[in-house]
């Protein structure tokens, strides 16, 4: 089972582990308990940011879980927050010894090897692994990311994005080199995203995504995050002004004041439900067992 900073049944009542069915989708019990390893870490990580007097909201499906469902989309399997850059400067170098075990603060710097593009928070007596970074040895338990909001200019943002996203691909192909599970694409990714620096690459992205040039563009973007294709996300600056409190299950999360603007732009009419066919897990890639450590896992694939 999963070792927890906080008494996650008190907090959460015994009911909230049941499965259920929410928005007629099944919501196991592992699901659940999965979550609460994801809330304690939230609570871990709010606190750490208060004491330091750092800004911090949820953005991405966690915001949309908040103002939808007051909690998680009944689908989804993880937790995502954002900070104003100098906050994330300030989290990274303020915090890296607030979290004691079975907490993990990873960045490159604390886990070499790991050069995902953003932080994250993870849960070292968990599995959130990767299967085709499964040789690898840095810190694979069930995670919470953490993201930079920097500001941005309309006019460069998509050539930054794009040089953002072939750095990171280098870096993800990095990660994945060794691997034994890698499909005909990834195999190509080695050789077309090949590097044998991916610090360097991981600190260029970081560079390219803080330019100080931009520091009064009026926007906002989590540049350092590309899907595949990436996806541009500028907003207003203006619109996480002002943070609230809403309700997340049986706890409290912050938002921007300005969620509905936010969400309007990113799904469009956010308050009605996908498909039922199109409601599920969108990390297929990826084992993720509340009850038991990666390392048990890498074992059986290495």
């Amino acid at each position: 089972m999963a070792v927890m900073k906080h008494d996650m049944k008190a907090i959460l009542g015994e009911d909230f582990f049941k499965e259920e069915v929410r928005c007629d989708y099944l919501v196991s019990e592992e699901m659940k308990r999965l979550w609460a390893v994801l809330l304690d870490m939230y609570l871990a990580f709010a606190k750490v940011c208060d004491k330091y007097g750092l800004t911090y909201y949820v953005i991405g499906g966690t915001l949309l879980g908040a103002i939808r469902h007051k909690g998680f989309i009944p689908w989804d399997d993880d937790f995502d927050v954002a900070m104003p850059r100098k906050d994330y400067n300030h989290f990274i170098e303020l915090a890296k010894n607030d979290f004691s075990y079975p907490l993990f603060l990873q960045t490159p710097y604390s886990d070499p090897g790991y050069y995902v593009s953003w932080i994250k928070l993870r849960n070292s007596t968990t599995t959130g692994l990767s299967k085709v970074t499964s040789h690898r040895k840095f810190n694979q338990g069930l995670y919470f990311d953490i993201f930079p909001m920097d500001f941005c200019d309309p006019k460069t943002i998509e050539e930054d994005t794009h040089n953002v996203y072939t750095l990171a691909k280098k870096c993800g192909a990095y990660m994945r080199r060794g691997s034994k599970l890698l499909n005909e694409r990834q195999k190509q990714d080695e050789i077309t995203y090949y590097t044998n620096d991916p610090l360097a690459e991981w600190e260029r992205i970081q560079q390219i995504s803080s330019n100080p040039a931009y520091n009064n563009s009026g926007y906002l973007c989590n540049t350092v995050y590309v899907g595949d294709p990436y996806q541009l996300r500028m907003h207003p600056a203006v619109f996480y002004s002002k943070i609230v409190e809403h309700p997340f299950e049986s706890i409290t999360v912050k938002t921007p004041a300005s969620y509905d603007d936010i969400l309007k732009i990113m799904y469009k009419d956010y308050m009605s439900f996908p498909p039922i066919e199109a409601r599920g897990l969108r990390h297929n890639d990826i084992i993720f067992d509340p009850d038991k450590s990666y390392k048990e896992y890498q074992l059986d694939l290495c």
